[in-house]
């Protein structure tokens, strides 16, 4: 069985062989194909029982029928004629030419179906990003109505606060800045609107401080909050005098007085003359009271007349002598009693003496306070998209 096997492998190898030079025929020399016949002829049965046997005779034929075949096979590569190596030329650009089409239609079949992959991947991102969007303006109207009927509450509801603080802040903070916005320009109206937008302003920042007290999304509102604080500041240091008269108010006059004396403050030889005393030493204002009268005049000299006025200064506005001096005041519109040694009253007006240069360098910063007031005013406005 097995020695039949082997002539049948022997018969099918030698064939292949056979084949494969009479395949060659038209392209290999005829020395060439008989080379490439004969190592096919060499192992056939028939021809291997004629050769007297030798130790690994079958092995050495395979081999001799192998080298005999390949250096056929050599042979006819080497010796190619022209039209055949131009038909072997033209049949491999043919393949490439093939092969390429084939390369280029799958890249284009890829690229379509990366196309494809890339326009499904960005309409679902688009979808998914405008659920968001939608999700996320639901959620700012939310928080904007409850803003709006919260916000001039003393006490925010403890189901609201929370639902605000848990919220994402990004989306409060707009739905803030739009309930904001609708309030502040609700009070832009009429000739009272700078200190009505400013008012509400302070309880809009208020307001989302207590929600977010350690917020840094409205540094910029914090900011125009501290100039509004500092330029009120200024405002009200200015309109009120070291001597406690509103610079705004006062209406400046000019006259001359005889300054009489420096007044001062009597008090009774009894337990509350000494507590009233005691209390007084604890008096840090800077006023000084003087008497002064009207200005007669007799022969060119100046005499104290018969009208008394009480004129305060500031401690570091002083009178070398008696005598007429040429004052600027205002007049607080009061009047107060005097007693003399006699123990005669009477009724004097009660008169600030300015001095101008200080009086114009606080209308100078009042001004100047008044203009920053202004400005943070504008800043709310362009904060919000209101200016116009």
């Amino acid at each position: 069985m097995l020695n039949k096997v082997k002539r049948i492998l022997q018969w099918f190898i030698g064939g292949c062989y056979i084949l494969s030079g009479l395949a060659c025929i038209g392209e290999y020399t005829m020395p060439a194909i008989i080379l490439i016949i004969l190592g096919g002829v060499i192992i056939l049965p028939p021809i291997t029982k004629r050769i007297p046997a030798f130790k690994f005779k079958k092995i050495a034929l395979i081999l001799l029928s192998s080298i005999v075949m390949i250096a056929g096979i050599e042979l006819g590569e080497t010796n190619l004629s022209p039209e055949v190596l131009a038909k072997r030329k033209a049949e491999s650009e043919a393949a490439a030419a093939s092969q390429a089409a084939l390369e280029a239609q799958e890249a284009a079949e890829s690229a379509s179906r990366a196309a494809e992959e890339e326009a499904a991947s960005k309409a679902a991102q688009e979808k998914a990003e405008s659920e968001a969007a939608v999700a996320t303006e639901n959620e700012i109207a939310s928080m904007k109505a409850m803003i709006l009927k919260d916000c001039n509450l003393s006490d925010i509801p403890r189901d609201d606060k929370n639902q605000m603080a848990n919220a994402d802040e990004k989306n409060f903070y707009a739905a803030w800045k739009e309930a904001a916005a609708e309030k502040i320009a609700e009070k832009n109206q009429g000739n009272n609107a700078e200190d009505l937008v400013r008012i509400t302003f302070e309880q809009m920042v208020d307001f989302y401080k207590k929600i977010y007290p350690d917020s840094t999304l409205i540094n910029t509102e914090k900011g125009i909050l501290e100039s509004i604080d500092s330029a009120s500041s200024e405002m009200e240091e200015a309109k009120t005098s070291d001597l406690g008269y509103s610079v705004e108010d006062a209406e400046l006059y000019e006259g001359k007085f005889y300054i009489y004396k420096r007044m001062e403050t009597h008090y009774d030889d009894t337990l509350l003359g000494s507590l009233q005393k005691e209390l007084d030493s604890f008096n840090t204002s800077k006023a000084i009271e003087w008497l002064a009268y009207d200005v007669d005049y007799l022969m060119g000299e100046a005499y104290p007349g018969e009208t008394a006025y009480v004129l305060i200064t500031e401690d570091e506005y002083t009178f070398s002598k008696q005598g007429a001096y040429k004052l600027t005041y205002v007049d607080t519109g009061k009047t107060t009693e005097l007693v003399d040694d006699q123990g005669f009253r009477w009724e004097a007006s009660v008169y600030f003496v300015v001095d101008e240069d200080t009086y114009n360098e606080n209308l100078q910063k009042m001004f100047r306070a008044e203009q920053a007031l202004y400005d943070t005013y504008e800043r709310i406005l362009n904060n919000f998209g209101l200016a116009e």
